[in-house]
C-alpha cells in the first residue's frame, strides 16, 4: 500500500515545487530615479547623482562630495513609492546606499516590495569601476516574506563633463535568503551620453542613448534628450525620451520630464510616463543635492 502510493505522494510533490514560482519585484520595472524617468529609463551613462545607485554604481564617480537624492509617486490604485539614495566621495573612492520602498493598495494581494542597494567605487582618471550588492524583498497580504541578494558592477569611462559610456550588470548571482526567494533576472545596460554643450556654461543640451538586455528577453533600446539654461544657479531643464517597453509590461514608450534648478546645490525633478506598471499615469516628483 505504502509502496503503490509512495510515487503519487513524490509526483505531488514535485508538482507543488514547481508551482512555487518565486516572484518578483516590480521595482525592476521603474526608472531608476526622477531623472531617468523623462529620460524613458535611460540613465546607466549619466553620472554626478546619488540614484546612479541603483543602476549603475560607477556614476556616483563625479560626485564632488556629498550626493543625496529622494523621490515620492502615488499611483493610481493608491500605491505608493518612495526612494531615497545618498553617497560621499573620499579621495578616489565613493560610497553609496539607497532604498527603495513600493507599497501595494490594500486590494493587492502583495503588501509592499522593498529594494536596498549598496555600492563602493573607485576612480582613476576617466574609468571609474564600481560593485555592490542589492537586498530585494517581496511580502504578501499573509505576511509571508521572500528575500533575495544579488550582485551589482559598473564601469563607466568619462571624458570631463562632455561625454561617458556607460555599462552595469545587475542582479547576478541572487542568492535566497527567505522563503523560496524571488525571481530575479539578470540585466545588462550599455549607454552613452553626450553634452553637445559645456555644462558649466549657461545652455544645457544632452542626449543619451542605452541597450538594455535582459535575460529570457529580446534587446530593446531607449533614447532620450535634456535641453535648458541655467544663469547664476538658477534655470530649468527639460527632457524626453522614447523607449521599447519590456515583453507584456504595459509601461508608457514615450516620457517627459523637467528640472527646476534652484541652486548649485538643489534641483527639483519632476517625471512623466502615460502608463504605469500598477495601471494610470505615472507622475514622480523628486529633490537633489549635490554638495
Amino acid at each position: 500500500m505504502v509502496a503503490v502510493a509512495l510515487p503519487g505522494l513524490l509526483a505531488a510533490s514535485r508538482l507543488a515545487a514547481q508551482a512555487a514560482v518565486p516572484p518578483t519585484s516590480d521595482l525592476l520595472l521603474l526608472p531608476a530615479s526622477t531623472r531617468s524617468v523623462g529620460l524613458a529609463g535611460s540613465a546607466v551613462a549619466l553620472n554626478g547623482d546619488a540614484g546612479a545607485i541603483f543602476v549603475n554604481p560607477a556614476g556616483l564617480a563625479t560626485i564632488r562630495h556629498v550626493g543625496l537624492e529622494g523621490s515620492l509617486q502615488s499611483f493610481s490604485d493608491g500605491s505608493v513609492l518612495n526612494r531615497g539614495a545618498g553617497a560621499i566621495r573620499l579621495y578616489q573612492f565613493d560610497v553609496g546606499a539607497g532604498y527603495q520602498y513600493l507599497k501595494y493598495a490594500a486590494q493587492n494581494p502583495l503588501n509592499g516590495t522593498l529594494r536596498w542597494s549598496a555600492a563602493a567605487v573607485y576612480r582613476r582618471g576617466m574609468i571609474a569601476l564600481g560593485g555592490g550588492m542589492n537586498y530585494t524583498s517581496v511580502e504578501d497580504s499573509a505576511g509571508t516574506i521572500n528575500r533575495s541578494l544579488s550582485g551589482a558592477i559598473g564601469l563607466q569611462i568619462a571624458v570631463f563633463d562632455l561625454m561617458a559610456l556607460g555599462v552595469s550588470v545587475q542582479d547576478f548571482g541572487d542568492h535566497a535568503i527567505s522563503g523560496i526567494g524571488l525571481t530575479l533576472p539578470t540585466t545588462t545596460k550599455v549607454g552613452y551620453m553626450l553634452n553637445f554643450v559645456d555644462p558649466q556654461s549657461s545652455a544645457r543640451l544632452l542626449m543619451t542613448i542605452e541597450g538594455v538586455f535582459t535575460a529570457g528577453e529580446s534587446g530593446r533600446a531607449t533614447v532620450g534628450g535634456e535641453a535648458g539654461f541655467v544663469i547664476k544657479g538658477i534655470g530649468i531643464v527639460i527632457r524626453g525620451g522614447y523607449g521599447k517597453a519590456p515583453p507584456n509590461v504595459r509601461i508608457g514608450e514615450g516620457s517627459a520630464g523637467a528640472t527646476l534648478i534652484l541652486s548649485r546645490v538643489v534641483s527639483v525633478d519632476y517625471g512623466y510616463q502615460p502608463r504605469a506598471p500598477l495601471g494610470g499615469q505615472l507622475h514622480q516628483f523628486g529633490v537633489r543635492l549635490n554638495l
